[in-house]
């Protein structure tokens, strides 16, 4: 897996020469170097998110195709400030009774005004997969069975294709009806007009083999 230094890099070059073909418009953002004398704990937060936030404390990119309105995607890797701040309002009493490791959730990545995804800060065991939270989603915390490195992986294949995510629950439940199949059946149909080296099947075969259940 390339270093953090070069995942910025990839990201800001790659994205910028797809606009340069006249494919995406791209939008992006590099934020300021976290201070650490900054009163927060970040003792519990992920090694390797650490690492790109003493980097770069937030980080985004959002693209959007000029071949059609309905392919676009984004990451917001929000500041560490955000990342621990109180959440606790945007769970409902249902969710925080059925999911008790909801309050211990530490969104990184705002990938829509509606969804999160994030880690466990758990205060007496090491969790490693990372979460899926949606506000208008009332079934509390979805488990995406990978590692923060599988996360930002899947992510460069996909281009952070819109609510990608989402796509790894169907993958899970083995492409069942439960799940939404029109964001699956857009995701299969459009991403090889633009980015044309990606395949969805290499793509679902790749998160099988870093699911953390399958290891």
């Amino acid at each position: 897996m390339m270093d953090d230094k070069d995942f910025y890099m990839y990201c800001l070059v790659d994205f910028s020469n797809f606009e340069e073909e006249e494919l995406i418009t791209v939008k992006n953002y590099c934020g300021k170097k976290f201070n650490q004398n900054e009163n927060i704990n970040i003792k519990s937060i992920l090694h390797r998110l650490k690492e790109f936030h003493l980097l770069n404390n937030g980080f985004s990119i959002s693209w959007q195709s000029k071949k059609t309105d309905t392919l676009f995607g984004n990451f917001n890797f929000i500041p560490i400030e955000e990342i621990y701040d109180d959440y606790s309002h945007l769970f409902t009493e249902e969710e925080l009774q059925k999911d008790p490791l909801i309050e211990c959730f530490r969104p990184f990545d705002e990938i829509s005004p509606e969804v999160r995804c994030g880690f466990i800060d758990y205060p007496t065991e090491k969790i490693e997969s990372i979460y899926l939270h949606s506000l208008s989603n009332l079934d509390g915390l979805q488990d995406l069975d990978i590692n923060f490195d599988g996360y930002v992986e899947l992510m460069k294949m996909c281009w952070a294709y819109n609510n990608w995510p989402y796509i790894l629950l169907y993958l899970q439940e083995d492409e069942s009806d439960r799940l939404n199949k029109e964001l699956i059946e857009s995701f299969k149909r459009d991403m090889p007009k633009v980015f044309s080296d990606f395949n969805w099947d290499t793509f679902a075969e790749k998160y099988e083999s870093l699911r953390l259940s399958k290891q």
